[in-house]
């Protein structure tokens, strides 16, 4: 009810903030995210649009979990967008260690035959694989190894994931 009010009081629902993100960029929940996505009045929201550090809103919505990532794919988010970095939804998910985010992602590509490509694509230098053992993610970790992330890849430093997992302090 209060988007309404806002956009009635002459809030154009397709405004962007300084950063060019859109309501959708900046959705917060779920129950925002399919506000946006349903509501009428943001009908013409391009789901792919990415804002000015090149994300889209489906990078955004990756923290939000697997039902807000299912939400943005079947309104028509393409998870091969990659920011200028290389970065990709699959880096992201990985990075926050969501496993259920992941193999979704993973089977996206999948059915898209792509999965080679984005299963080991290096963003900054680094792979998924690298992502998730940083955040110290088991799911995550097995899932992008059972799909076959190349668990020998090095990135940018020359670290391997177990290189990298070696690193992360356990959590308490």
């Amino acid at each position: 009810e209060m988007l309404q009010i806002l956009v009635e009081a002459g809030v154009p629902p397709l405004a962007r903030n300084t950063k060019g993100q859109s309501a959708l960029h900046v959705a917060n929940d779920l129950e925002k995210l399919n506000i946006v996505l349903s509501a009428p009045m943001f009908k013409g929201v391009d789901v792919n649009e990415p804002d000015v550090d090149s994300l889209t809103p489906l990078h955004h919505s990756v923290g939000l979990g697997e039902m807000a990532v299912r939400e943005l794919l079947c309104a028509g988010a393409d998870p091969t967008v990659l920011t200028a970095n290389c970065l990709s939804p699959l880096h992201v998910a990985a990075s926050n260690g969501q496993g259920d985010v992941v193999g979704l992602l993973l089977a996206q590509y999948r059915e898209r035959n792509v999965l080679e490509t984005y299963i080991n694509l290096l963003s900054d230098g680094s792979a998924p694989l690298h992502y998730a053992c940083r955040a110290g993610s088991p799911e995550a970790v097995w899932t992008l190894l059972y799909n076959g992330a190349d668990a020998t890849l090095a990135d940018k430093m020359g670290m391997t994931p177990l290189h990298v997992l070696s690193k992360v302090k356990p959590q308490t």
